[in-house]
């Protein structure tokens, strides 16, 4: 599956860059680097299928069904705010025209619903935040015996990977809620998804670092708890695991985006 998808990948990569010298550039391009980033994430959810066993394809189809319904009420509140700002919009300057006033806030609430699904899949791949909690058996998926190397990789994808696979899937949710937003893919384009990406990775990493400073505020404060080094510690090393996928991730979304998008 995933040798198929790179194949398509590649065919994708050239047809954006046979349009590339076309009259309409700045649409083909975002609309085909979309396309194009929709099979890169395809292909990291694929082996994140893979790892998750028996359950995996469940999860995934739970996992695109909730961000179609993201994408849905993206799509009512762009079409509730052309209601409530379509006299306002009526005196707006042709430059300012551009500039659609709930472009911000689409990215902070998209990240924010973006952000809280990659935790929700988290749980519901029967994880959750003590070290007795990890699926130590897809460490083994398509090995005899330990590999160090590939075998954390694997436990580390089966763990984190559908937070990683969130983060990395957002800029598709960017691409695909300013065409629900009814903008036309005029010059601007590319710079008006760029600045909903940055709000939408501002949002999730804040929510991110929030739970963290929490979880370092509850440790600190229950140093002397029963409880300490069975829940609280695990909780706190998940939190920085999770901090540190969420900025990797973002890093690997941000450079993919400007290359493709």
């Amino acid at each position: 599956v995933a040798v198929c998808l790179l194949a398509s990948c590649k065919m994708l990569c050239k047809r954006a860059a046979a349009k590339s010298n076309s009259a309409e550039r700045d649409g083909s391009a975002l609309a085909s680097g979309g396309q194009l980033y929709i099979w890169l994430c395809a292909v990291f959810a694929a082996a994140l299928v893979m790892v998750q066993g028996y359950k995996g394809p469940a999860i995934m189809l739970l996992a695109m069904l909730q961000a179609g319904c993201c994408c849905v009420l993206q799509r009512l509140h762009a079409a509730a705010s052309r209601v409530v700002d379509g006299s306002a919009r009526c005196t707006y300057q042709p430059q300012q025209q551009q500039q659609h006033p709930s472009s911000s806030m689409q990215g902070v609430v998209g990240g924010g619903m973006w952000g809280m699904m990659g935790l929700q899949l988290f749980f519901c791949s029967s994880h959750f935040c003590e070290f007795s909690g990890l699926q130590y058996a897809s460490a083994f998926i398509g090995f005899d015996s330990m590999v160090w190397h590939t075998s954390g990789s694997l436990l580390l994808l089966n763990t984190c990977g559908y937070l990683m696979l969130t983060v990395l899937s957002l800029p598709v949710f960017v691409v695909a809620c300013t065409k629900a937003d009814g903008l036309q893919l005029h010059l601007h384009s590319r710079e008006l998804v760029r600045q909903q990406l940055a709000s939408s990775m501002l949002v999730v990493n804040s929510m991110r670092f929030a739970a963290l400073v929490v979880c370092m505020m509850s440790a600190a404060v229950q140093q002397q708890h029963i409880l300490l080094w069975a829940i609280l510690a695990p909780k706190l090393c998940f939190e920085l695991c999770f901090m540190a996928i969420t900025a990797i991730g973002q890093l690997l979304a941000s450079s993919l985006a400007r290359v493709v998008l």
